[in-house]
C-alpha cells in the first residue's frame, strides 16, 4: 500500500506539523478549552520548538504560521461567542463576528500569543539556521581535512612501497647495504640541495666508475647540481640533447640505448636519461643522465634499480615541495621547459 505524498521523506516536516498540531487541538477541546486560549505558559511554544529543532527555519514557517493563525481564530470565536453550530449558518458567524468588538490593539494585549508565537519561532529558527550552517560549514572542513589526510596517506603508502622495492634490490646489489641505507637518510631532509646530493651519493655507490649528472628543477629551468665540478660539462650535456631530455619529461619514461665502447668495440655501454617525476600529479623535479657505464657493471637490474630511486625521490620531493606555488616543481603541460 502507497503512502500519500505527504508521508514522502522530503514532505515529512508537513505531516508532522499538521499530526502534531491537531493533537494538540484534540487534547485542548477534551480538557474544555479549545486552543488553550489564555494560558501563559502556551503548549503551542513546545510544538513549534520542536518542528524548528528538528526542520529549521524555512520548513518550521508552516508550524510558526499555523500556530498563530489557530489561536487567533479560536480568541475571536471565544470572544464572538461562536458555537459548533454556527458554522453550519455563515450569515450568523458572520454577525457574531463583526459584534465581537475586537480591537487589532488586542494582538498585543489580551491577544498576544500569535505574535509571540511568530517572534518566538522566528528567533529560534534564526539561531538554529546559524548553528546548521556552522555544523555544515565544520562538516565541510573535516571532510576537506580527511580527504588531504587521504590524500597524504597514499602519498606516504606509496612511498613505502618504492621505499620496500628499492631496498629489496639494494640488498641484493654486491655493494654494502648499511653504507647506501646510511645514504639514503639523508633524502628525507627538508633542504632540497641535501636531497639531490643524497641521490648523487647513493648513484655513486650503486654504480661505480660511471659518469654521471644530477640536475634539480628551479623556476622552470633546469640546474645541474652535481658533481660540482662538472656543472659547465652537465649544461653542455642538456644542450647536446635537448630533444631527448624534452621527450622523455613529456613522457615520464626512462631512456637509455647502447653505444659501442670506444675501448673495446665487442661491448656496448648504455647512455641513460631518468626523469625524476612524479607522475599522478604530473610534477617533474630533475633530471639524472648517465654517461658512462662501465660495461663489466652494467646490467638491467641497475638500471630498475636506478629508475625505482628516482621514483622514490620524486615521491619524497612531492610530499615536501609539491606546493602549487613552488619553484622546484613544474607541471608537465602547463607550459615549456627551458632546458
Amino acid at each position: 500500500m502507497r503512502l500519500p505524498k505527504i508521508w514522502a521523506k522530503k514532505n515529512l516536516f508537513l505531516a508532522e506539523t499538521v499530526v502534531f498540531l491537531i493533537a494538540l487541538l484534540v487534547f485542548s477541546f477534551i480538557i474544555g478549552n479549545a486552543g488553550f486560549i489564555g494560558l501563559e505558559i502556551h503548549p503551542f511554544y513546545f510544538y513549534i520548538l520542536v518542528i524548528v529543532l528538528r526542520y529549521g527555519l524555512r520548513r518550521s514557517l508552516p508550524a510558526i504560521i499555523s500556530a498563530g493563525v489557530v489561536y487567533f481564530c479560536l480568541y475571536l470565536a471565544r470572544i464572538a461567542g461562536i458555537s459548533v453550530d454556527d458554522l453550519t449558518r455563515p450569515r450568523i458567524f458572520f454577525e457574531k463576528i463583526f459584534q465581537s468588538g475586537f480591537h487589532v490593539s488586542a494582538l498585543w494585549r489580551e491577544c498576544y500569543q500569535p505574535l509571540a508565537f511568530i517572534l518566538f519561532g522566528l528567533t529560534l529558527g534564526l539561531l538554529v539556521s546559524i548553528d546548521k550552517k556552522k555544523i555544515k560549514t565544520s562538516e565541510a572542513l573535516i571532510a576537506e581535512q580527511n580527504e588531504k589526510i587521504s590524500k597524504k596517506d597514499k602519498e606516504i603508502k606509496q612511498i613505502l612501497k618504492i621505499n620496500e622495492d628499492l631496498s629489496h634490490q639494494l640488498i641484493n646489489a654486491e655493494h654494502s647495504f648499511n653504507i647506501v641505507f646510511d645514504k639514503t637518510k639523508n633524502l628525507f631532509t627538508d633542504d632540497i640541495e641535501q636531497i639531490f646530493g643524497s641521490l648523487y651519493n647513493i648513484l655513486k655507490i650503486i654504480i661505480r666508475g660511471a659518469v654521471f649528472y644530477v640536475y634539480s628543477i628551479n623556476d622552470k629551468s633546469l640546474r645541474c647540481n652535481f658533481p660540482e665540478e662538472a656543472r659547465g660539462e652537465g649544461i653542455m650535456l642538456l644542450i647536446n640533447n635537448k630533444e631527448l631530455i624534452a621527450q622523455s619529461v613529456k613522457t615520464f619514461k626512462f631512456h637509455y640505448f647502447k653505444m659501442v665502447s670506444k675501448e673495446n668495440h665487442d661491448h656496448a655501454v648504455p647512455y641513460f636519461i631518468g626523469p625524476i617525476f612524479h607522475q599522478a600529479s604530473r610534477s617533474f623535479f630533475g633530471l639524472v643522465i648517465i654517461r658512462e657505464i662501465d660495461f663489466m657493471l652494467f646490467n638491467e637490474n641497475k638500471l630498475r634499480t636506478i629508475r625505482n630511486l628516482c621514483r622514490w625521490v620524486s615521491e619524497i620531493l612531492y610530499y615536501k615541495y609539491g606546493k602549487a606555488n613552488s619553484t622546484y616543481r613544474w607541471v608537465v603541460g602547463k607550459e615549456e621547459l627551458k632546458i
